[in-house]
């Protein structure tokens, strides 16, 4: 797996209830993005939302009502990508699109 990540600590938070706090990597889904809260990955829906988010720019993760973390507890954002399989599966005779070839090489 690819990763990609931004650490802070739960004061670093913003918005209400220092609830928001922003990923800056780009991702091929939303699904690839993985919350981590003093070393335990938490659950998408659950313990926290992603909203504004972009494939390019990122967006921000917002934790839910009685999961916001406070003080110095470490929060990670990282993005998990599988690299076992290949986006793009080219066949002989097809026709190679450039935005499939950048896809696996970002992958």
């Amino acid at each position: 797996m690819a990763n990609q990540e931004d650490s802070y600590t739960g004061n670093q938070g913003s918005g209400t209830d220092n609830a928001f706090f922003d990923f800056t990597f780009p991702t091929f889904s939303e699904s690839e993005i993985k919350v981590e809260v003093d070393d335990v990955v938490k659950t998408l829906t659950t313990h926290y939302t992603v909203e504004n988010y972009n494939a390019t720019s990122g967006g921000k993760v917002k934790f839910t009502t009685n999961n916001i973390p406070t003080g110095t507890t470490p929060v990670r954002i990282f993005r998990q990508t599988d690299v076992d399989s290949a986006k793009a599966v080219f066949t002989a005779g097809s026709s190679l699109k450039a935005g499939e070839i950048n896809d696996n090489f970002t992958q």
